[in-house]
């Protein structure tokens, strides 16, 4: 009896000294150990990030408004206010400029396809108004041909092929 005792106190003490050695101590660390880790804990376990939020929250609520301003980024590049989350804590400069010549770039793109659909609707437009003034010159070319004819051919009675000349009408 006394050696289950012993063995399931061992174990115990064994399976806490690894709790207590797979967790990181995240309350022995200072404001600026845990904040150059907020990035770093999306590859965490569950556990670990539960724990570093949970110190993290903690020191939020003790840190001065001054503190606040330099542990938390308030804004994201887009502006919305930012979580904690995968991603989250300050952002090096180098990023920054990163992002924002993605932006740029993704920007110069849009205006890039912009300027192409309407290049390509003033393609349309000249091509249609090519289209009309050839028919209309067909058109006139047309008259111009029916009138050498002495006025037959055209519109007028007699007609020509297909309106009701060369055959004399309905059939």
């Amino acid at each position: 009896m006394h050696r289950i005792i012993s063995t399931t106190a061992l174990l115990l003490t064994i399976s806490l000294g690894t709790v207590a050695w797979a967790a990181p101590n995240y309350g022995a660390m200072t404001n600026d150990e845990l904040a150059a880790k907020r990035g770093a804990m999306q590859s965490a376990t569950a556990e670990e990030r539960n724990a570093f939020q949970k110190e993290w929250r903690n020191r939020l609520q003790k840190m001065t408004p001054e503190e606040h301003q330099k542990y938390m980024r308030n804004q994201d590049v887009a502006g919305k206010a930012q979580g904690m989350g995968p991603g989250s804590g300050p952002m090096s400069e180098e990023k920054r400029k990163e992002m924002q010549k993605l932006q740029e770039e993704r920007q110069e793109r849009r205006e890039d396809r912009q300027d192409a659909r309407q290049e390509h609707r003033e393609d349309r437009q000249d091509t249609r108004q090519e289209r009309r003034e050839e028919r209309q010159e067909t058109r006139q070319e047309r008259q111009d041909q029916g009138g050498m004819m002495g006025g037959r051919g055209g519109s007028g009675a007699g007609g020509g092929i297909g309106r009701g000349g060369m055959g004399g009408g309905r059939r």
